[in-house]
């Protein structure tokens, strides 16, 4: 068990993520294990393409190639999820057959999963579906997905607006983004363990996370973005004469955006993606009466500091 558990690891340190998949499904007599395995491939090969047409930055490059490594290391470590190949040649050789004989055979045998997987890749399915028989496919199978910020769930950043880009085999469906960031699709082929893989497209948004890869059990998937804006987000504080100011009225000039300073003189406005400037003019309100007017330069390092001469 060592010696192979060794010459995957080698394989996986050799950049060789390929075979060293191969060799793992090859070993794996565990469902749970296989579906992981199936996961990671995927994942690498959404990787792999990603870097040939260069969507992804070199940090983003190294980012996923490690991640993808270190799940491949750590399922390896697992040694209860993997079976010794080692002990089912022995068992080959101790039947009676010779070297070669069995050497023969195993090579049968991978020539008639070769076929298998062929054939299940032209008909969409994987090959451990052709195995499990027909039924274990859903047919009119539904799947949910809400889409949410990152303030949470309810944090509904994309509704009634974008799309979702499921892929799934070799299908790809497009959905709409509904009320309350939900996304429904409906009548897919698919079973309980399968992986999919999600996708957003919508203007100034993006996945929050590169691993958008899932394994389907029926229930909804929370799917969590984030806005490409740079400069969507004022905040900071209001002071006069070392005080914080509380109860002034924030607006961005121009708009309807408005906020209140709280008793510490903090004040924070979003300004939606479609209304982006690296420059605004924010005005400062009591009772009414303008306070404070100038211009402002969002900045992600550090708050806004205003500073009153009178109140």
């Amino acid at each position: 068990m060592t010696n192979v558990k060794n010459a995957i690891r080698e394989l996986i340190t050799s950049g060789r993520i390929p075979e060293a998949l191969e060799q793992l499904s090859g070993i794996t007599t565990n469902d749970a294990t296989q579906r992981k395995i199936d996961v990671i491939s995927a994942r690498y090969e959404r990787y792999h393409k990603q870097t040939i047409i260069g969507v992804l930055s070199q940090d983003q490059q190294t980012l996923e190639y490690n991640r993808i490594v270190n799940s491949l290391l750590e399922l390896l470590s697992d040694e209860s999820e993997i079976i010794s190949q080692e002990s089912s040649q022995s068992s080959l050789i101790s039947s009676g057959l010779n070297r070669k004989q069995w050497k023969y055979y195993l090579g049968v045998l991978a020539a008639i999963i070769a076929v298998l997987a062929g054939l299940a890749e032209l008909s969409g399915y994987s090959l451990r579906d052709l195995f499990d028989g027909k039924e274990s496919i859903v047919e009119d199978a539904q799947l949910t997905v809400y889409v949410h910020g990152p303030g949470g769930r309810q944090d509904y950043v994309l509704e009634n607006e974008g799309s979702l880009i499921l892929d799934l085999k070799n299908d790809r469906r497009v959905a709409q983004i509904g009320q309350y960031g939900r996304t429904n699709f409906g009548q897919i082929g698919i079973s309980k363990g399968n992986s999919i893989h999600l996708s957003v497209k919508a203007a100034n948004y993006e996945l929050a996370t590169l691993d958008s890869d899932y394994i389907y059990d029926g229930n909804p998937i929370y799917l969590e973005v984030r806005s490409t804006c740079r400069y969507c987000t004022l905040k900071g504080t209001v002071q006069y004469q070392n005080t914080m100011a509380e109860g002034l009225t924030v607006i961005l000039k121009g708009t309807e955006l408005i906020d209140t300073t709280d008793q510490n003189g903090h004040f924070h406005i979003q300004v939606p993606p479609s209304m982006e400037q690296d420059e605004y003019v924010l005005v400062i309100l009591q009772n009414g009466k303008i306070k404070w007017e100038n211009f402002v330069t969002p900045t992600t390092q550090s708050p806004i500091e205003i500073l009153l001469d009178d109140l």
